[in-house]
């Protein structure tokens, strides 16, 4: 029997308003050839921009205006993210990377970028 092979990865959540950053460290774990999943929520959800990118700054998925832009994902993601749309009316920008290899580990940062108003989040 074969065993299997386990990467951690880490999530840094960002959230750009005004300048000003407040990061939080999470951590998933998922293993070679299957799924994990990468949370990354707000307690805003209208007028922002989101941006997932792994540790070499490759775009995993942008979301713009509340609607995801897959043309600007990296090939090497390119059939393996998936997002949920009904869910960022929620503030929910989490994402789901399948098919995982073991060039996956290592952190993933979800930046928000919040309109310029003072909100705090």
């Amino acid at each position: 029997m074969m065993g299997s092979v386990q990467l951690v990865i880490n999530i840094l959540n960002s959230v750009a308003l005004n300048h000003n950053q407040d990061e939080s460290d999470l951590v998933s774990k998922g293993f070679i050839g299957q799924s994990v999943l990468l949370p990354c929520t707000s307690s805003r959800s209208s007028a922002v921009d989101v941006f997932w990118r792994d540790k070499d700054d490759k775009v995993l998925l942008d979301i713009k205006n509340d609607k995801p832009d897959p043309g600007s994902r990296d090939p090497k993601f390119k059939g393996r993210v998936s997002s949920f749309p009904e869910e960022y009316q929620k503030g929910n920008f989490s994402i789901i990377t399948g098919k995982l290899e073991l060039g996956d580990d290592g952190n993933y940062e979800c930046t928000i970028f919040i309109g310029t108003g003072p909100e705090t989040i």
